[in-house]
């Protein structure tokens, strides 16, 4: 098993300034990066083109059934249609007028309803302000039925609480269940002290159906003290979550303080453990209690020492890539880098690191078996990169028959 427990607390310290200078670095020292044409993977190599530029910090991803991409924009809260052929429309118009759209804040997570075909509602998380105090935020959700050029039928279905004037820590990555009910994935507005406390939504998993009221089978429902919403809690800031082909449950990504990048795979009514536990170290440079030291509480099945900024996932299972069918695949934002994980059942047997020189915030794989990935960028440079394996060509196959017979 490839878990990074060696010198997972040696060196964490030593590492504070290297790690926030990758995670905040300003966007014009990333836009300047040269993205590699091709990766070598233990799989061959794989062809990295720009399938779509000119978008400005381009958040998630989601395609449409007839091939088109719906592209959200963090700032300054924008949606986007992306024409099979790279076309970029105009804003979709619709949209909430007070999209919080600052530091981590803006427009974010991105769902088709399960029956998109016939009812076209698509379902979107934005940081929101209040009317009265612009920089009191927290995440929201609404769903609107997707037209041409617009959003029409607009509703709020989740509104976090409380809110702080804050721009940090918003979650927003959204998925749905097998069983048609939506999950909403908050951060912890960085108050984690409140994590903790189940009356609230910061740092949880929120189950609601799909037109926003709460599940009858939700595992606090009627149990006093908790928001019956919760699903699972103690999340510090889910940078991604999606749901597993097979299992159906939800496999989420957290975002470590100093080190503790987590994996978790989520069981409803569990709790797992921020702030009381993770294997990193508190931005102070305080220790925090090993997840071993607490059975209690539920543990990732795999960490990250030092942190990569885990942002978006996907499970693959796709032809394009034959050799990472049915593994995972992670974007980095402090890495730089998209990190493939081969599995087995629920444990991770090997990290394989892709390094592209720019901060990764979403990944998806694409109806034609491509991997695609969201850099996190401001326009002109913010791009969908599509990953393709490398066929080899007649030149390729000669130089290689060659050297077998030198061989």
């Amino acid at each position: 098993m490839a878990l990074n427990f060696s010198g997972m607390r040696a060196g964490l310290v030593l590492a504070v300034f290297l790690w926030a200078s990758a995670a905040f670095l300003p966007a014009a020292h990333a836009d300047e990066a040269e993205i590699p044409e091709s990766l070598f993977t233990s799989v061959g190599h794989l062809k990295v083109e720009t399938a779509v530029d000119g978008l400005n910090y381009p958040w998630s991803l989601v395609f449409l059934p007839d091939g088109e991409m719906l592209v959200s924009e963090k700032h300054p809260g924008r949606l986007r249609r992306i024409s099979k052929t790279g076309k970029i429309s105009p804003p979709i118009k619709g949209l909430p007028e007070n999209i919080y759209a600052k530091g981590n804040g803006g427009l974010q997570g991105l769902a088709l309803d399960p029956d998109f075909k016939t009812n076209k509602y698509v379902y979107f998380a934005f940081a929101e302000h209040d009317e009265d105090n612009p920089e009191n935020a927290a995440i929201s959700v609404a769903r609107g039925k997707l037209g041409k050029d617009r959003l029409t039928d607009v509703e709020i279905l989740f509104r976090q609480g409380p809110r702080f004037e804050d721009d940090r820590e918003f979650g927003g990555r959204l998925a749905f269940l097998p069983d048609g009910t939506l999950l909403v994935m908050t951060g912890d507005r960085y108050q984690h002290e409140l994590v903790q406390d189940t009356s609230n939504t910061l740092g949880k998993v929120i189950r609601i159906n799909r037109d926003g009221s709460v599940p009858d089978d939700n595992p606090f429902v009627g149990k006093k003290g908790y928001d019956p919403r919760i699903y699972s809690l103690g999340h510090r800031n889910i940078g991604g979550g999606i749901i597993h082909p097979k299992t159906g449950k939800l496999w989420i990504e957290e975002f470590g303080p100093i080190g503790g990048d987590e994996i978790n795979v989520v069981e409803p009514g569990k709790n797992y453990g921020w702030p009381l536990a993770n294997w990193g170290v508190h931005y102070t440079r305080e220790d925090i209690p090993d997840p071993t030291t607490r059975p209690d509480l539920a543990a990732p099945i795999y960490f990250w020492n030092p942190s990569i900024s885990p942002s978006g996932m996907v499970f693959y299972t796709g032809d394009e890539i034959p050799g990472w069918k049915n593994s995972l695949v992670v974007g980095g934002l402090a890495s730089q880098s998209a990190t493939h994980l081969t599995l087995k059942g629920e444990r991770v047997i090997s990290d394989e690191r892709m390094d592209f020189g720019v901060r990764i915030r979403d990944v998806a794989q694409g109806p034609d078996g491509a991997l695609y990935l969201l850099t996190d960028q401001r326009a002109p440079d913010g791009r969908i990169l599509r990953l393709t394996l490398e066929k080899p060509t007649a030149e390729t196959k000669a130089a290689s028959t060659l050297e077998t017979t030198k061989q």
